[in-house]
């Protein structure tokens, strides 16, 4: 882009104006989307998993709400300044701000140009929370689709002995499976959507190139294709952060299934199955105090023996919460050290999202996935990002040729 002649075209300019105001207002949704809706709703009696997955999504939402909020400022401010532009270069001719000046008298912010270019988007956008799910599903519920009679034993059990065999057992583990699963698709959504402004944002860049010239026009570019680069780099994250909540939601389902069929089989001799209406009955002992007392231990027994597998499940689990959150602050690094302008060329985060690489390619592996992780560790967009909005010069930069 050297020895360019000047020349620019107000409508054109004007059009891109409008079209950066409908990016910003999607980055806009897409920002509320996760503000709103990015938060893992675990119940005041979750488990441990849950709670450290709770904590890492308030660092997620945190760290993605800021960064899209971040980008929709960047495209206002700069509409603000192409509309302000379009006026400027109303008379070419002239090369000064005389017609801007005539329009701004008594205005603090130019009124929207009177012919603007009608620009079209690559992606028309509606960024919306996906739907929720239908219920709520606990291990409680799982335990109840899978192994029936096992809730049956348990309300016996809590009427006998006062105490629940299944929130023992599985406590570490209690909470909505489920929203693991909306949340994914919140997240991917939302950075889908981002994804696809970047991609609306290079589109409209490319096109008043073809109409506009010189130094204001090539600074422009420069700092729009940096802004459509970083948009670009979201829709990676969002999917790797979907298919890592479906891989945590898989394993806590395996987990209390396994969990209870291990107390189902050490149960067996302890319950009466009425096969012709699905009645559980435990068969008390003759004996009050004795049979109680003896049954009371085998039936702990068994659920104490679930208990302990259940723990070892945990730790294993553990390791897939520990690579999301290991993900989340691996990518929060940069951002905040391009933001503060820490460090001109930002530290790689390949090996920080490695475990994740491998836990999420259990469950989705592919081209596409090892295309998305690949993408995300390439973190020089979030660096070449330009923070401060546009401006078009001072004096005669606005009509300068580019040298």
């Amino acid at each position: 882009m050297t020895g360019e002649v000047f020349e620019a075209n107000s409508g054109e300019i004007s059009g891109l104006s409008n079209m950066l105001v409908e990016i910003g207002a999607d980055l806009g949704d897409a920002c509320s989307l996760i503000g709103e809706h990015g938060a893992l709703a675990n119940g005041a009696d979750a488990g441990r998993i849950f709670v450290g997955l709770a904590q890492v999504c308030d660092l997620t939402r945190s760290v993605i709400a800021g960064e899209f909020a971040d980008m929709s400022e960047w495209q206002h401010q700069t509409s603000v300044e192409l509309n302000a532009a379009a006026w400027f270069y109303h008379d070419t001719d002239a090369k000064n701000y005389d017609a801007f000046n005539r329009v701004m008298e008594g205005n603090s912010f130019p009124p929207a140009y009177d012919s603007p270019a009608a620009y079209s988007r690559v992606h028309e956008l509606d960024i919306k929370a996906p739907p929720p799910p239908s219920d709520v599903k606990d291990v409680r519920t799982l335990v109840e689709e899978t192994i029936g009679w096992m809730s049956d034993v348990d309300e016996k059990v809590n009427e006998a002995f006062g105490w629940s065999p299944i929130d023992f057992a599985l406590e570490p583990l209690k909470g909505p499976w489920n929203e693991l699963e909306r949340l994914g698709g919140v997240y991917r959504t939302s950075c889908e959507g981002v994804e696809k402004c970047g991609e609306n944002l290079g589109a409209a860049t490319a096109r008043v190139r073809e109409s506009w010239k010189g130094q204001a026009s090539q600074r422009f570019h420069q700092a729009s294709t940096s802004q459509s680069k970083a948009m670009n780099w979201w829709g990676p994250v969002g999917r790797i952060i979907d298919l890592a909540l479906q891989r945590a939601s898989d394993e806590i389902q395996k987990a209390v299934i396994e969990v209870a069929e291990t107390i189902r089989d050490l149960l067996k001799q302890e319950v009466q199955i009425d096969g012709a209406v699905a009645i559980v009955k435990i068969a008390l002992k003759k004996t009050p105090v004795v049979g109680w007392g003896w049954q009371a231990e085998r039936i702990y027994n068994a659920f104490k023996e679930g208990y302990d597998r259940c723990q070892t499940l945990v730790n294993q689990i553990q390791e897939t919460v520990d690579a999301i959150k290991s993900f989340i602050e691996a990518i929060k690094e940069p951002i905040e050290s391009a933001k503060n302008e820490v460090e001109k060329e930002l530290r790689p985060i390949k090996d920080k999202i490695e475990p994740l690489k491998k836990a999420v390619e259990e469950v989705a592996a592919g081209a596409e996935v090892a295309q998305d992780f690949a993408k995300v560790a390439d973190v020089t967009s979030l660096g070449g990002r330009e923070r401060k909005p546009f401006y078009t010069g001072n004096q005669n930069e606005p009509w300068a040729d580019a040298s």
